[in-house]
């Protein structure tokens, strides 16, 4: 089943808008797909982009990138053994 949801939102005071998707059984897994299309006013975005591929490399410069020299991932965790199927 597909669902459309088309809405406008405004942001909380950190920045972040939230979704509430009420499903029929608790823990359920969906699959989600989120196309955003932000308002004209919307600070960083307010520029209208000709092209998908100009957007989603906007994004990926404001959300891909840490300016912070101190930031470390966390060190990756050690494989576990699994019994084989």
């Amino acid at each position: 089943m597909s669902v459309i949801i088309e809405t406008e939102a405004t942001s909380d005071s950190q920045g972040g808008v939230h979704l509430y998707l009420p499903t029929k059984t608790p823990n359920s897994r969906l699959s989600l797909r989120v196309e955003i299309d932000p308002a004209p006013e919307a600070g960083r975005f307010s520029k209208r982009f000709a092209t998908r591929a100009e957007y989603q490399a906007a994004l990926g410069k404001i959300f891909g990138a840490c300016d912070d020299p101190t930031f470390v991932p966390p060190p990756d965790q050690p494989l576990q053994d699994v019994a084989p199927l």
